[in-house]
């Protein structure tokens, strides 16, 4: 991302010698930021609809995910974000959309218990 590359065609047979070239410039991430994710404490109404049968959560757990100072080039503004679970590890790892990509910097979501990086 964010170098530029050369395509090139060249004709055969009747074509030979023509060629021509495509330069792409692959777009670069946004850079600059930071993710920071909290345990967060579950508001009363919230408790009462989690609270199951065997006096707990069921494992889950409130966090809340923020994406700040990030930036990109002004023509691919506004940004847009969309927070992931990871699970597994190596070839086995997998992401796991927590949200559709939306306009909002910040997700509130609700996790089982384990280790999230």
């Amino acid at each position: 991302p964010g170098r530029t590359y050369t395509f090139r065609a060249s004709g055969g047979g009747h074509a030979a010698g023509l060629h021509g070239d495509v330069v792409v410039t692959a777009n670069a991430p946004p850079r600059g930021g930071t993710i920071t994710a909290t345990a967060s404490p579950f508001s009363t109404a919230v408790t009462s609809r989690l609270w199951d049968a065997s006096g707990g959560f069921g494992g889950l757990g409130r966090f809340v995910a923020r994406a700040d100072g990030w930036s990109d080039q002004s023509d691919h503004l506004p940004l847009s974000y969309t927070f992931y679970k990871k699970t597994g590890a190596g070839a086995t790892l997998t992401r796991r959309p927590l949200s559709a990509p939306q306009a909002s910097n910040v997700i509130d979501a609700l996790l089982p218990a384990g280790t999230h990086d």
